[in-house]
């Protein structure tokens, strides 16, 4: 699970450039793909994911399963990419 949302991010975030730049009401100029980089590197680390799993009732089925797969996605992001994070704006050239 940790992969795929370590994953998502960046297509998100590179699909969503590119459509952007097709609009033509946009007038954006391309954005360097060092920028895009961090920016799909550096994103939330789960806060509303976590207040969405505690606010489920107690009584939801497999509501644990849930709350662990959270917890995992929040600490795993903020250990892979959060501890990353100063590397990969060092090699995208970001000052």
């Amino acid at each position: 699970m940790l992969a795929v949302v370590l994953l998502i991010r960046p297509v998100w975030i590179f699909l969503l450039t590119r459509v952007v730049r097709l609009l033509p009401w946009t007038g954006s100029g391309p954005i360097p793909t060092g920028a895009l980089v961090v920016l799909s590197w550096a994103g939330m680390r789960g806060v509303v994911s976590l207040a969405a799993a505690q606010s489920l009732p107690e009584d939801f089925p497999r509501r644990d399963l849930v709350l662990f797969v959270t917890a995992v996605v929040i600490v795993g992001t903020l250990g892979a990419q959060g501890m990353s994070l100063p590397w990969v704006i060092r090699r995208a050239g970001i000052t």
